[in-house]
């Protein structure tokens, strides 16, 4: 059986994890490419914020290739029997392109107003996200801005890279909504 793999690219509170869920609800497996980095972030004692796990991220990509990442996961994932995977937590061009030429991964972008994810990341109020507005623009700007060096975070880029953009600026129905229309079209759900 064909292997179904989705990529999941966006910025912090976007709404990726509402699509791994609403796919994971349809039977696709989830694996995200920050759990490598927890993992990794574990394995030297460090804490599981946003800060550790974007530096690890970054000193791997500088030192292995901007695409690590998502190697990394293909060889976590080519032996697996799940024949659906949605993988989230995608944060570079270079990871987006190594998925879908090795996978075949086809990569959705969440693009949402600012004001919004501000709220819902207040609402979800996960370990090491920003306490103020000011510092959560500074998140954005530094993660989606292409900031640093070619290897770090770059967002913005991956965004550019993904197969198609949706927009994230209405409710949780509509997002499901055109999520589904957009995989049913690609007839990417069995």
């Amino acid at each position: 059986m064909k292997r179904i793999v989705i990529g999941l690219v966006g910025g912090p509170a976007t709404g990726k994890g509402e699509i791994a869920r609403l796919l994971e609800q349809r039977g696709f497996s989830p694996f995200s490419l920050s759990d490598i980095l927890r993992v990794k972030a574990d394995e030297k004692g460090l804490p599981r914020t946003r800060q550790v796990s974007t530096d690890i991220a970054n000193n791997l990509r500088a030192k292995n290739g901007a695409n690590t990442l998502a190697i990394e996961a293909i060889e976590t994932l080519k032996n697996s029997v799940h024949t659906k995977i949605v993988i989230e937590s995608i944060r570079h061009p270079e990871e987006v392109k190594t998925l879908q030429k090795e996978f075949g991964a086809f990569v959705i972008g969440v693009t949402t107003p600012l004001k919004k994810r501000w709220k819902l990341m207040q609402e979800r109020k996960r370990e090491g996200d920003p306490e103020t507005w000011e510092k959560f623009l500074e998140l954005v700007k530094r993660e989606e801005g292409g900031l640093g060096k070619e290897t770090d975070i770059q967002v913005g880029w991956a965004l550019k890279a993904a197969d198609v953009i949706i927009d994230n600026s209405g409710s949780v129905e509509e997002l499901d909504g055109k999520v589904l229309k957009i995989l049913s079209e690609k007839k990417l759900l069995t």
